[in-house]
């Protein structure tokens, strides 16, 4: 599926997230969440990143109301949400995928000709051929599964935790080394943003995320 924009940042605060998720929210273009078929935002990344408060974040920007990642659906206004976890950590490849792309099948189904988004959480490869926009959120903090099975039979490379290679890999490690000094590793993360289908976002959406975009991308 042909890319329409990806960017690669640093959040340095939990307040850093939230206002990441609500400007991102800002950009959605509200005829596309009023069409037939439900946006897909797929949310990936390492243990307790913050994914959920992403999407919470991101339905309650555009519903008006509170939502809560732990019930499945929820309405906000003309819209309808829904939020699927579905990481499958403790079945091995391919058949964890097989089992995520048949219950995001089921999602789509079950919201179609209804208005509003579908959350995937934790499934990026599967959600890859029908998702909208794409958030990878990664922090170096240790997975506690990674002791109960090998990692190779655990999880894809989007649920690993981020490495000193990786930071360099994305030219970030100055931006995230300063977050570190600065607020401690708790709600540092490295974020990577992908818009895979123009129609979903406004004319001139990145203006909201200009804040972010703008870090200086040193190796």
């Amino acid at each position: 599926m042909e890319m329409f924009m990806q960017a690669d940042f640093v959040t340095a605060t939990r307040d850093d997230l939230v206002e990441f998720s609500r400007a991102l929210a800002d950009g959605i273009a509200p005829a596309r969440l009023g069409g037939g078929l439900p946006l897909i935002v797929s949310l990936s990344g390492t243990w307790n990143c913050g994914k959920s408060l992403v999407a919470e974040e991101i339905a309650g920007r555009i519903s008006g109301i509170s939502m809560n990642f732990r019930k499945v659906r929820g309405q906000g206004g003309a819209y309808h949400f829904q939020f699927r976890e579905l990481a499958y950590i403790q079945q091995v490849s391919p058949w964890r995928e097989e089992r995520q792309t048949q219950k995001i099948k089921e999602a789509i189904e079950d919201q179609k000709n209804r208005p509003g988004m579908i959350f995937i959480q934790n499934a990026a490869e599967a959600a890859r051929p029908v998702a909208d926009i794409e958030i990878t959120l990664k922090s170096s903090t240790p997975l506690p599964f990674y002791e109960i099975l090998p990692l190779d039979e655990t999880n894809t490379p989007s649920l690993m935790p981020l490495s000193r290679a990786g930071i360099e890999g994305l030219s970030l490690r100055r931006s995230y080394r300063a977050a570190l000094a600065q607020n401690g590793p708790d709600w540092v993360r490295a974020v990577h943003l992908a818009i895979r289908k123009p129609d979903c976002m406004i004319p001139g959406f990145a203006e909201h995320l200009e804040r972010f975009f703008q870090q200086p991308e040193v190796g």
